[in-house]
């Protein structure tokens, strides 16, 4: 098989797994828990809604137990995170926040391992929050690499804290190309990163660079 016959086939393969796969969308834009809001967050899960349509949880309802109803609800193919990140170096006081309470490693990994359950993995896991993506030997690729060992295709993730703001604009612009059939997911988030670079706003690498994804690239 030739390199451009087998790109096609990829990207045929990803459109068929996303086709009809309603995702699950939750996040955080209200201050709890001594964290600072979120003010971007309501309209970045809008606007993926409004493309992707999928279960929306915001604020009060984006709870651990209501993200584990949704997923065994959908058995999404995408599971998209708007909120906070604390990465510590131990994976075992390190999380992401949710408004009732916080997700550990072993919680997101139990959220993974649920989508599962028509025996296809979770096709792409994305994280918009800070430092997701950063690991260290005891966490490989933190929350990303986590997510990855139990059984997603690909998850993409931040290496240092991350603008509100810049990531509404890369997370709407990111899906724009996924939804673009000659793109793949790699080359939809390339794409969005040069958008902010592009910027006058965000041009500096701090606001478009930590976005990097872990490995599926189709």
């Amino acid at each position: 098989m030739g390199i451009e016959t087998y790109a096609t086939s990829r990207r045929l393969e990803k459109s068929f797994r996303l086709q009809g796969a309603r995702p699950v969308l939750a996040g955080l834009s209200e201050s709890v828990q001594g964290f600072s809001e979120l003010a971007a967050v309501p309209d970045e899960l809008a606007q993926i809604k409004a493309t992707e349509g999928g279960d929306l949880l915001l604020n009060e309802a984006f709870t651990l137990d209501e993200i584990r109803s949704a997923v065994q609800r959908e058995i999404p193919g995408i599971v998209h995170l708007a909120t906070h990140a604390v990465f510590t170096g131990n994976p075992d006081t390190s999380f992401l926040l949710t408004h009732g309470g916080k997700v550990g490693f072993d919680d997101l990994s139990d959220v993974v391992g649920m989508t599962q359950a028509d025996g296809a993995p979770l096709d792409l896991l994305v994280l918009s929050a800070c430092e997701t993506a950063v690991g260290n030997d005891r966490a490989g690729l933190g929350f990303t690499g986590s997510a990855i060992r139990s059984g997603a295709r690909s998850a993409m993730g931040s290496l240092w804290p991350i603008s509100d703001t810049a990531a509404r604009t890369l997370m709407i612009d990111f899906y724009k190309g996924l939804n673009t059939p000659e793109l793949n997911k790699a080359e939809a988030l390339q794409k969005a990163q040069a958008t902010l670079r592009d910027s006058e706003r965000f041009a500096h690498p701090f606001y478009w660079a930590p976005f990097t994804l872990v490995n599926d690239w189709m």
